[in-house]
């Protein structure tokens, strides 16, 4: 995928020194939202279906397969569909390796380079998010793209298998850097499991297995989590309330998240049911 070097790699260092520099951060956030309406808790909880025919695939078959580098499909929440709530499960699975192909330019024009057109159709693919120079890229700043290859796309590269070190494009040939590596790669078997038909049946499965009531607090706790169902607590460190409030919720399970750990939490609280967003690093 298309990467500005330089100016990416500035980005990284300037926050680097900012957060070093001590910019300020909030390090004590709490936020609750109003989810009593069955839809809000399951729209909350699930995710978006991607859109793409592996996903259509698996919905409709109950499973789907793909190989590749990383997968593409999310297994940790269940997906909305106009189906109901589907889980997916993945299992994984060694694949042949394959190339990966890294091409870099800095856009300097040299006498003759290979035509684009000469390129097998997915070297010229990769190639076409190096041609045309973007027109807002600075002057100074290279340009790279890169991909993993099958083995049966990597025996047919130009890219690879070549020893490119200028391409043409348009009448203008471009000098560029070719780098090549092995890639591990999997092949990836998605199963999907209808687990809800309804919102309602997803929010009473939620409120059953992790819904738990906050009781029993201190003033200076009240007032956390009353600014908390406004506008959100956010503090640069943890007050004593904050504190003894986090450690309530991580007694209890997260909806999304480790035991124990920051994450979102279903609370209720004076006869309303929140979903608990709570980030505390420095609380034990």
């Amino acid at each position: 995928m298309p990467l500005r070097r330089r100016t990416f790699l500035a980005t990284v260092a300037a926050a680097g020194a900012g957060t070093l520099a001590g910019c300020a951060h909030p390090n004590a956030v709490l936020t609750m939202t109003d989810v009593s309406d069955d839809a809000d808790l399951a729209d909350r909880y699930a995710r978006d279906p991607p859109e793409s025919d592996l996903f259509d695939e698996l919905i409709a078959n109950g499973t789907a397969t793909e190989t590749g580098t990383a997968r593409q499909i999310d297994t940790d929440r269940p997906y909305a569909t106009a189906d109901g709530y589907y889980s997916v499960s993945i299992e994984r699975d060694p694949a042949p390796d394959g190339t990966r192909v890294s091409v870099e330019t800095e856009y300097e024009t040299v006498g003759s380079g290979t035509p684009l057109a000469d390129f097998p159709e997915r070297d010229r693919a990769l190639l076409n998010g190096l041609f045309p120079k973007p027109d807002d890229l600075p002057e100074d700043t290279g340009y790279g793209v890169g991909e993993v290859y099958a083995p049966e796309v990597a025996t047919e590269s130009r890219l690879v298998n070549g020893d490119v070190t200028a391409v043409e494009y348009e009448g203008t040939a471009y000098a560029v850097t070719v780098e090549t590596r092995p890639a591990s790669r999997y092949e990836f078997t998605y199963t999907a499991e209808r687990v809800a038909p309804d919102a309602a049946t997803l929010a009473a499965d939620l409120r059953e297995r992790y819904r738990f009531t906050l009781d029993g607090l201190s003033e200076a706790e009240r007032e956390v989590v009353a600014t908390a169902t406004g506008d959100g607590y956010y503090e640069g460190s943890a007050s004593d309330a904050f504190e003894s409030l986090a450690r309530r919720f991580r007694e209890h399970d997260p909806v999304v998240g480790e035991a124990g750990e920051n994450g979102q939490y279903l609370a209720r609280y004076e006869g309303t049911d929140y979903w608990a967003d709570l980030y505390a690093p420095f609380v034990d």
